[in-house]
């Protein structure tokens, strides 16, 4: 026993990390310690060496707690071809409170460790949640940009690349018919050379372009459209691609070039009546159109309309009792109705339109493109000014009177003015005029010729 090399405890010590709450033992057979190092106090030493010895019996080596006082770890080693046991025996208590603070520490650590990976899971989420939301925004986006504009996608060189349904609906083409092609298969040969020229010069420096284009439909009809063409870089800057961004004006274009007709037309017809205020074509009391000016008149009406389609409506006006207003009060006082009547149905008018005496209280009203609703509007203006209040006037003794004056007003309307007459507009215009005569008069009969 005495020839046991203590060497091997200072290598198993040193395995222990010089720990001070670790005991290392040989024991013989019999349960008697032979030498320790770094001897334990332990309460019960020969019970926890007698156990030892008993386990080894059982098995050569092994692990155990024994719990006497306060917690040992004991592990053991023995062998058949040795008269010795080993035993490394470790106190729980003592090896736990010299590790506290290094456990605190790594409990500290761990604790930060876990919350800064909080934070930057945190922090990664609402990104990711940014993220999700501009993806969805800008599909949002590119969902409403693509049902309210015509987007086609071109490469450097022009070819078309891509086109969205909106472009390929307002051009009448199919996906196929464009890819690959250049713009100019919409050319509708409206802009010159230099037009377009200076479209590319902008575009290829890298500025938007802003313009309008007239562009040809594959029926071979034209549509219009407002375009915005942007130069889209790549990373490094250059330009990679254009995106065209269309804006349909088509009905825009059409009502004003529909209404440049509307406005010259009325220049000409305001223009033909200036003229036609002459001695031989205005009525000499009321200073309107006579008939032979409504005639004239109604001619020249007609064709224009019947060229550009335009409605046209007809009013038939007789003053109700005008008869006993001369009977009454004498030729001079009706004069004075007729002359401040016809001033005040002259106010409610256009300049484009007529109004002529026909003969006695018999007036006409020709309007220029009105349709019946618009007609009737009008009508009723007349009607109404007509009652407003009573008309001031002298009667055949030279006293001043006020005469209480209404009007019935036979109206038509048509949409279908080409190959018609006016005599048709007249006997139908007419018609309506008795139907508001026999109907208790100061009304308005409106008629229909389809």
């Amino acid at each position: 026993m005495a020839a046991v090399n203590l060497s091997l405890f200072s290598n198993l010590w040193e395995r222990t990390d010089n720990n001070i709450s670790t005991e290392i033992t040989l024991l013989n057979y019999q349960a008697e310690r032979i030498v320790s190092h770094h001897q334990l106090m332990i309460m019960d030493a020969e019970s926890l060496y007698q156990q030892v010895i008993e386990r080894v019996q059982e098995r050569q080596r092994g692990t155990f707690e024994f719990l006497q006082g306060r917690p040992l770890l004991v592990s053991y080693r023995g062998s058949s071809d040795h008269p010795v046991v080993l035993a490394t025996i470790g106190d729980v208590d003592a090896y736990l409170g010299e590790h506290v603070a290094e456990q605190n520490r790594f409990v500290l650590a761990a604790f930060v460790l876990t919350l800064l990976l909080s934070v930057v899971m945190l922090a990664l989420y609402r990104w990711y949640l940014r993220y999700e939301q501009s993806v969805i925004e800008m599909s949002n986006q590119s969902i409403a940009i693509g049902a309210h504009l015509m987007v086609s996608e071109s490469d450097v060189g022009g070819r078309i690349i891509d086109v969205n349904k909106s472009f390929l609906r307002a051009s009448g083409f199919e996906r196929q018919d464009v890819l690959g092609q250049n713009h100019r298969m919409f050319n509708s040969g409206m802009y010159s050379r230099d037009y377009y020229d200076k479209l590319w010069q902008t575009i290829s420096s890298g500025n938007i372009w802003k313009g309008t284009f007239r562009n040809k439909h594959k029926n071979g009809g034209y549509y219009w459209v407002n375009a915005t063409i942007v130069p889209y870089r790549d990373a490094w800057g250059k330009v990679s691609r254009y995106v065209a961004f269309y804006t349909d004006i088509t009905d825009a274009v059409s009502h004003s070039e529909k209404f440049e007709h509307e406005r010259r037309l009325r220049e000409d017809l305001a223009r033909i009546n200036q003229e036609l205020v002459s001695d031989a074509n205005t009525d000499a009391l009321t200073g309107v159109a006579n008939r032979r000016a409504f005639a004239a008149f109604a001619d020249q009406l007609l064709k224009t309309s019947s060229e550009l389609t335009y409605p046209v409506s007809v009013m038939m006006l007789d003053l109700d009792h005008f008869k006993r207003v001369n009977d009454d009060f004498g030729h001079q006082a009706g004069d004075e109705v007729l002359q401040e009547l016809t001033r005040r149905w002259q106010s409610q008018i256009r300049s484009s339109d007529l109004l002529a005496r026909l003969g006695g209280e018999e007036f006409c009203v020709l309007l220029h493109n009105a349709t019946s609703a618009q007609a009737k509007i009008v009508a009723n203006k007349l009607l109404n000014i007509t009652a407003a209040q009573p008309v001031r006037c002298h009667d055949a003794k030279g006293q001043v009177v006020d005469i209480p004056m209404t009007v019935s007003i036979g109206l038509v309307a048509t949409d279908i003015v080409k190959g018609l007459l006016m005599d048709d507009l007249l006997r139908v215009a007419d018609a309506a005029l008795y139907e508001a005569k026999h109907a208790g008069r100061n009304r308005v009969v409106a008629r229909r010729l389809s």
